[in-house]
C-alpha cells in the first residue's frame, strides 16, 4: 500500500464559553477567522489532495477557507471530534485535562476517557490512510485528539506537550501499512506568525 501523508491540524483561535455547554461546539473568534484565511496559502504549498476535519464548528470553519480555495468539500468525520472530557463547564479546565493525560482511563459521568478517545482518533486515522492511499490529506481536530495520536507514536508525550500546542498547529504524519510515524522535523513556513501563544 502506498504511503498517505496526514496534516493533522488544531484549529484556529477560539474563546471557550460556558454558553456553548453541555456539546462546547464553539465556532473561531474573529482572530480564528482571519488565522484560518491566512492558512489558506501555507497548507497551498503542502500539496493537498483532501480536507478532512472533525463536524465540530471550530474545526470546520478553520478547513473551510482553503477548502474552498482549492475546490474541496471538507469531509467531517466524526472520528475526528475532540476528546469529549466534559459537559458541564470546568474551572479549572487545565487540571481537568491535566488528570485525564495522567490516567487514560479517568473521565467524569457520561464523558470519554483518553483511552476511548484515542482509539476512535487512531481508527479514523488508518481509514483515511486507506481510503486515499498515496495521498496527502489535512485533517483538522482539536488539541487533545491530535495530541493523543501523537502520543500513540511517542508515549512520552503528554500533558506539558499538550499544553505547548498553539491555535493552530500543524503536524505531519504518515501511514503506511496502518502504521503511522511521525515527522518530528517538520516545520510549516508562514506557519509561525499565525500562531497564538
Amino acid at each position: 500500500m502506498q504511503t498517505t501523508t496526514i496534516y493533522l491540524l488544531r484549529h484556529a483561535h477560539t474563546t471557550p464559553s460556558p454558553r456553548y455547554a453541555p456539546d462546547f461546539d464553539w465556532p473561531l473568534d474573529e482572530q480564528g477567522g482571519s488565522q484560518a484565511e491566512a492558512l489558506v496559502p501555507i497548507l497551498d504549498d503542502l500539496g493537498i489532495d483532501v480536507v478532512c476535519a472533525s463536524p465540530q464548528l471550530r474545526a470546520v470553519e478553520t478547513a473551510t477557507p482553503f477548502a474552498t480555495h482549492a475546490g474541496f468539500q471538507v469531509q467531517g468525520l466524526e472520528g475526528l471530534k475532540e476528546c469529549g472530557f466534559n459537559r458541564v463547564w470546568a474551572v479549572d479546565f487545565a487540571a481537568l485535562v491535566q488528570n485525564h493525560w495522567a490516567d487514560f482511563d479517568f473521565a467524569q459521568p457520561e464523558c470519554e476517557t483518553h483511552r476511548s478517545c484515542q482509539s476512535r482518533f487512531l481508527s479514523t486515522l488508518v481509514d483515511v490512510g486507506r481510503r486515499h492511499a498515496g495521498q496527502s490529506v489535512v485533517c483538522c481536530s482539536g488539541g487533545q485528539a491530535i495530541g493523543l495520536a501523537l502520543n500513540s507514536v511517542d508515549p512520552t508525550y503528554g500533558f506539558d506537550n499538550w499544553k505547548a500546542t498553539r491555535t493552530p498547529d500543524l503536524f505531519r504524519v504518515q501511514l503506511d501499512d496502518d502504521r503511522m510515524t511521525w515527522d518530528r522535523d517538520f516545520v510549516s513556513p508562514g506557519l509561525e506568525s499565525l500562531l497564538d501563544d
